[in-house]
């Protein structure tokens, strides 16, 4: 039989495929920050506790013979940390595998791998998001207006006399003036013993609209304000505090008028705002050669990908919330610089 050369035949001959992969996840775990917030907890069960144990040890006058000896109070909050079941999959018949020419399956095994390491991440922002309402160990919600510094103690307690604290701060839009005054306060937080806490806070996260402002403020040497007509202004803040490069999250994106501002998580301490808990690392499960006797009647694979996990909040004091709207309190706003 003859093959007729046509026009059409010709552009049908020489049409080819290109396949491409894109590797968006490349990138983003380029850019992964939840490392530098997130505690790590392991666990073989289906329950883990922690038990936090505040500070209470604080040496007071025992009266003239040194009799008047007082005694300082246990305090212990105890957490319940729950798991559950996350994963994806892939099903493909036999027949798509043995004639795909572009590798679809490790494709999907490698997307599924990046997607595991980000996996801290995407929780982490809905904590964050969720924090007014989701409540911490203390039973207030994480971003409060007034976190007992002692759980069992609370009777007159208020921000004026160190018996409470706030890591919400409303009517604090990001400005280098409130960035030194929550700093500034975050300082001046005392732990039950009567000592002030210690942490100074280093990070900061963003949406990204606030690139161009976050990055004049904590990075330039000199600028003019974006928020004011006033020029020429000089930045200290690089010169007074140690802050790390500022984290700019597109997860945050959909409360653009919101910011944070805290302590890095310390793992060995295990010191932090929030936590990562896992029961079962993600795992993929894989088949052997397709030409294996056991494998040879087999006509459709699917690939699962498990895992066991969850998050937590730690402590409060050591990430803290800033927002727009509203009117500052006077904590912040009475604060001299």
């Amino acid at each position: 039989m003859s093959t007729a050369i046509t026009p059409e035949y010709v552009m049908n001959f020489e049409r080819d495929m290109r396949f491409v992969m894109t590797n968006s996840w490349a990138r983003t775990l380029k850019k992964l920050w939840w490392t530098r917030l997130m505690l790590l907890e392991t666990t073989g069960s289906a329950v883990q506790y922690i038990e936090w144990m505040l500070e209470t040890a604080r040496i007071q006058p025992l009266g003239p013979k040194g009799a008047s000896m007082p005694h300082d109070p246990i305090v212990a909050v105890s957490q319940e940390l729950t798991h559950d079941h996350f994963g994806n999959g892939l099903e493909l018949f036999r027949s798509d595998i043995e004639d795909d020419k572009a590798a679809r399956a490790p494709k999907w095994a490698s997307d599924t791998g990046s997607a595991q390491a980000y996996w801290p991440q995407r929780l982490l922002a809905q904590m964050m998001q969720a924090g007014t309402t989701n409540l911490c160990f203390d039973g207030l919600s994480f971003f409060n207006v007034a976190h007992p510094v002692n759980p069992y103690d609370t009777a007159g307690a208020t921000i004026a006399n160190g018996g409470l604290y706030s890591n919400n701060h409303v009517g604090t839009d990001f400005t280098a003036t409130n960035l030194m005054r929550v700093t500034a306060y975050i300082e001046s937080i005392r732990h039950p013993g009567g000592a002030p806490m210690g942490a100074l806070p280093t990070i900061t996260v963003f949406p990204t609209n606030f690139r161009y402002r976050a990055s004049q403020i904590l990075n330039a040497e000199s600028y003019t304000d974006v928020l004011s007509s006033a020029a020429g202004a000089s930045n200290l803040v690089k010169a007074a505090f140690d802050f790390e490069p500022p984290v700019f999250a597109a997860e945050l994106n959909n409360e653009p008028t919101v910011w944070y501002i805290g302590v890095p998580a310390d793992q060995d301490a295990f010191d932090g705002a929030f936590g990562y808990l896992e029961r079962e690392p993600f795992s993929v499960n894989t088949y052997s050669p397709l030409d294996m006797a056991s494998l040879a009647n087999v006509n459709k694979f699917e690939w699962k990908n498990r895992g066991r996990n969850g998050s937590f909040y730690g402590l409060p004091y050591r990430f803290h919330r800033c927002i727009a709207a509203g009117s500052q309190a006077s904590y912040l706003s009475g604060l001299t610089l």
